[in-house]
């Protein structure tokens, strides 16, 4: 049988959690691929301040997928554009 209890105060610490993380531009986590979605632009180039990243062709569109990593936690940023100069020799191949 479920516990109703438990159920509700998962959902009610999964909202504050929610509205937390959209207050840092952080708009889906993906538990199976274990990566955190940032929607601004300018958050994830923050993020990045000099951390070794990677960037690659995004499901054969013009869009990009950045990724890097932060105490252990991966976060990603998808755009239509190049972030940083040289970044067109760092694209690795299409994932």
């Amino acid at each position: 049988m479920i516990d109703v209890e438990k159920l509700v105060d998962t959902a009610v610490d999964l909202k504050v959690a929610t509205e937390q993380a959209e207050k840092q531009s952080i708009i889906f986590y993906s538990s199976s691929a274990d990566r955190f979605l940032i929607y601004s632009e300018t958050v994830f180039k923050e993020l990045i301040n000099g951390r070794s990243y990677e960037v690659a062709k995004y499901n054969g569109k013009l869009d990009y997928i950045y990724t890097v990593i932060v105490d252990e936690l991966k976060f990603i940023h998808i755009t239509d554009k190049l972030l940083f100069d040289g970044d067109l020799e760092k694209i690795r191949e299409e994932i």
